[in-house]
């Protein structure tokens, strides 16, 4: 199954980090995102959602999409530069390799599960 999600047209992979996305930012809408929130998962998401888009991604779109301070992205931002798990190239960034192998692989495991989940016989 791993091949056809590569190659599907409608990009599985990004299809579901955009959904995890948006069931983070629909949870914040609920419950105080200060309580719960995450912002360096999101700022993962979002770059991995524009590399699978051909993009790259800059603070300010981030910040405005996760709404969260320019500041506070910019401190997320350094830090997870900092751990290897993004490259900022001038005002932009994007994925590393590794993060995006890591989050490759863990959408993978989750669509393959869901795929399962949905051919088990039901009764």
């Amino acid at each position: 199954m791993t091949a056809s999600l590569a190659d599907n047209s409608r990009d599985l992979l990004r299809i579901q980090a955009e959904r995890i996305l948006s069931q983070r930012q629909a949870r914040g809408l609920m419950i105080d995102p200060t309580v719960l929130g995450e912002p360096g998962w999101d700022i993962l998401l979002c770059a991995f959602i524009a590399k699978r888009k051909g993009v790259s991604c800059c603070l300010e779109e981030v910040a405005g999409q996760i709404n969260l301070s320019i500041g506070l992205t910019e401190r997320w931002l350094t830090l997870l530069v900092s751990r290897d798990m993004l490259v900022q190239k001038g005002q932009f960034f994007q994925l590393s390799e590794i993060t995006n192998r890591s989050l490759t692989r863990m959408l993978v495991a989750q669509i393959e599960e869901l795929h399962h989940f949905t051919e088990m016989p039901r009764g």
